[in-house]
């Protein structure tokens, strides 16, 4: 919803493919090293506790995310803070883009 109360009529911006292309452009490195996590995981097996339909367990992408955020910053990069919700929505994401195949996404868009 828009802040004037109204529906937004223009889907660009709210679709999961433009939030994974933001997120890719905000934290490149993230998603691949999310799926590094995610094979070393699978290989681990129940060591971690982990079902085998889960992308990755909460803990690790917030840790995941908190790292990158600290590189950032001592890169020299302006870090904002995120939301408590952004390791839930990058779970979501990461494991959604999983089942689409080959996303018609421009390379320069991530």
């Amino acid at each position: 919803m828009n802040a004037d109360g109204t529906t937004p009529r223009r889907s660009r911006g709210y679709s999961p493919l433009d939030c994974l292309m933001g997120l890719n452009r905000k934290f490149p490195e993230l998603l691949r090293t999310l799926d590094c996590l995610r094979a070393k995981a699978q290989m681990d097996g129940d060591r971690l506790g982990m079902s085998p339909h889960w992308y990755l367990p909460f803990h690790m992408t917030a840790k995941t995310l908190n790292d990158v955020l600290g590189r950032m910053d001592r890169m020299g990069m302006e870090v904002q803070r995120v939301a408590h919700s952004t390791p839930t929505l990058v779970n979501t994401l990461a494991a959604w883009r999983l089942t689409q195949g080959d996303l018609p996404v421009r390379r320069d868009a991530f």
